[in-house]
């Protein structure tokens, strides 16, 4: 017999059910690693936002060098600066 680990909130979100029960899952882990790291709810969306910044940053860095590698490309191929 398997052991069911997930929380009956989890699952509902897994779904895409109630949002609201996010905060439960949130609230949870907040609690869980409170005792490990000492973050509080606070502490765990600065993590997270810290993560979105990080995303972002890289996104940004890949768009540049696409357009790197556009401008590049059209120039070898006889276009010039002109075609992007």
């Amino acid at each position: 017999m398997r052991q069911q680990n997930d929380k009956p909130e989890e699952k509902i979100m897994a779904r895409g059910g109630n949002p609201d029960l996010g905060d439960k899952k949130m609230e949870r882990l907040c609690r869980e690693t409170q005792s490990k790291e000492g973050l509080g709810r606070e502490g765990l969306r600065l993590e997270k936002d810290r993560q979105l910044e990080g995303k972002k940053a890289r996104k940004e860095i890949a768009m540049g060098i696409g357009r790197y590698i556009i401008r590049l490309t059209s120039c070898i191929l006889g276009a010039g600066g002109d075609a992007h």
